[in-house]
């Protein structure tokens, strides 16, 4: 299956479901296929975070006289049984003769050239779309709740932050309702924002995420509106890196800007340009959808740093705001520590290519190897790195589960690496091996 980690929605088959392939035909679905799946440990995410579950399980096997029609249904009916979590469930025969072809639901025939794995991989695309689409809708008619206390998290002392404190609601009744309203409407236009970019449509995500973000901003809902503030990052990489033009509404614009809070950015760059007053309102779909029209001018590559910058910093405030409240709109450890993680994978190479560009994109993305696989720059500072990972692997960092920790060392076993930082790696290495002694015994 490598090489096969993207489909273009142009060449999948038009339906009349939500996620319509043919409603933004740049777009691609980006798939990351692993040998063995168990989301178990952030099941509670799923209905914060959809991008944390499993939705397709892929059954492969090699083609014999023996296969029947009996048998490879009841395999893919054991998928279903085996990881009923999961939306959409697949068997890929390989290796099949040329004239081989199964008109059974869910299971492909696959001969050896490289066009019958691409054919296969966009039809059962096209499946995954329509399982969605059934599956996106079941979220529209119910009030998205916050994982929060159900992590199993320990209350907190409350943390000091460059924030303005919460301003209290003195009116009536109506006024706490408008709040609630405001709350579900941000919370539904988040979901709709994950959804929308699991199904490649990262136009339209993106006006869901400000849309949501309008909105959460004024229920107050921080957990959220910063979860929102970072599918507009992811937004607005996907979409330089397709090259398709996007701005940045003026609210979100506004609500991002660092200045107010003293924080002197890293990339000092040419302040990105605000769209059209048409955009204030994110409440409004239809203009809210406009901002990504082929009218409007390229959004500048080297502003991206920029924007990703104030996007992390003021979600990061959102996310402390919440560690001072004791309920289930209190940030998961889990979100925190990757969402930390995230943005230290987005400085490392932009570091290392000492700009952002396409071929940090496509690290990004792919995984792809730079040219430079280590940091070489002589004036290159890793204080505000190395200030990240000391955050990251705070004393709250023993809360996440031990496969999660486990993880976040493999990463940053990486990270020390490209950035020459030997002994660190040398520590992370020691400490991912006793914790990976424990989760094996």
């Amino acid at each position: 299956m490598g090489g096969l980690e993207e489909v273009r929605l142009v060449d999948l088959t038009p339906e009349k479901i939500t996620f319509n392939p043919q409603a933004f035909p740049q777009g691609r679905i980006y798939y990351q296929f692993e040998g063995s799946t168990d989301d178990s440990a952030s099941l509670l995410l799923h209905d914060f975070e959809p991008f944390r579950k499993t939705f397709t399980i892929i059954g492969v096997t090699k083609w014999s006289e023996q296969l029947t029609k009996e048998s490879l249904t009841h395999n893919r009916d054991e998928l279903q049984k085996r990881y009923p979590n999961s939306i959409s469930h697949f068997v890929i025969v390989f290796d099949c003769p040329p004239d081989v072809k199964y008109d059974y639901d869910s299971v492909f025939a696959v001969d050896n050239s490289s066009q019958s794995l691409e054919t296969t991989i966009c039809d059962l695309s096209s499946k995954f779309l329509a399982s969605l689409s059934t599956y996106a809708s079941s979220y529209q008619h119910i009030v998205p709740r916050s994982p929060g206390l159900l992590m199993g998290q320990a209350k907190r002392s409350p943390t000091t932050i460059r924030e303005k404190p919460k301003k209290r609601i003195t009116g009536s009744f109506e006024n706490s309702e408008k709040l609630k309203q405001f709350m579900i409407k941000g919370r539904r236009s988040k979901l709709s924002g994950n959804f929308n970019l699991l199904a490649g449509n990262t136009k339209l995500a993106l006006a869901e995420f400000c849309a949501a973000i309008d909105c959460l901003k004024i229920a107050h809902d921080h957990l959220w509106l910063a979860s929102a503030l970072e599918g507009v990052a992811v937004c607005a990489l996907l979409l330089t890196f397709l090259e398709i033009p996007f701005q940045i509404p003026t609210y979100v614009n506004n609500l991002i800007d660092t200045s107010k809070e003293g924080v002197i950015s890293p990339f000092p760059l040419t302040p990105v340009t605000s769209p059209r007053s048409s955009f204030q309102n994110g409440l409004s779909m239809p203009a809210a959808t406009q901002m990504v029209s082929s009218q409007v001018p390229q959004f500048p590559l080297s502003a991206i740093p920029e924007l990703i910058f104030k996007i992390y910093e003021k979600s990061r405030i959102y996310y402390k705001s919440t560690l001072a409240i004791n309920n289930e709109d209190r940030v998961p450890q889990t979100v925190l520590s990757e969402s930390i993680l995230r943005y230290i994978k987005f400085l490392v190479p932009v570091a290392i290519e000492g700009e952002l560009n396409f071929d940090v994109l496509n690290n990004i993305i792919y995984s792809s190897q730079l040219t430079t696989p280590q940091i070489e720059r002589d004036d290159f500072d890793a204080a505000e790195i190395c200030e990240l990972t000391a955050t990251l692997f705070g004393p709250e960092f023993k809360e996440l589960p031990l496969q999660a920790r486990c993880s976040i060392y493999n990463e940053m076993i990486v990270v020390n690496y490209q950035l020459k930082l030997n002994r660190k790696s040398a520590l992370v290495t020691y400490i991912d091996g006793l914790l990976l002694q424990d989760l094996w015994y």
